[in-house]
């Protein structure tokens, strides 16, 4: 599923970090997904938005932010849950 389950593999082994892997692996998580939303981010795709409520491609970009908000809201969740024995 995720490959950010086990941070350490991805870690140079010669680092002891001082961060638990949960914490690791959020961070993991949230670099991946802000990296992936900002490299599909076209500056051509933006410009043709506009303000009215029908436009497709407004419609395109809201719910690319927002899928990318779900998986940033979803890693803090499962990193809590971690945190507190959920």
């Amino acid at each position: 599923m995720f490959p950010h389950r086990n941070p350490d593999v991805f870690e140079a082994k010669t680092i002891v970090s001082a961060y638990s892997a949960a914490f690791r692996t959020l961070c993991a998580r949230v670099n991946d997904f802000t990296f992936h939303y900002c490299e599909m981010s076209e500056r051509e795709d933006l410009a043709k938005v506009t303000s009215t409520v029908e436009c497709p491609h407004r419609a395109y970009e809201k719910q690319r932010a927002v899928h990318a908000l779900n998986n940033l809201s979803d890693a803090v969740g499962e990193f809590h849950a971690s945190c507190h024995g959920m």
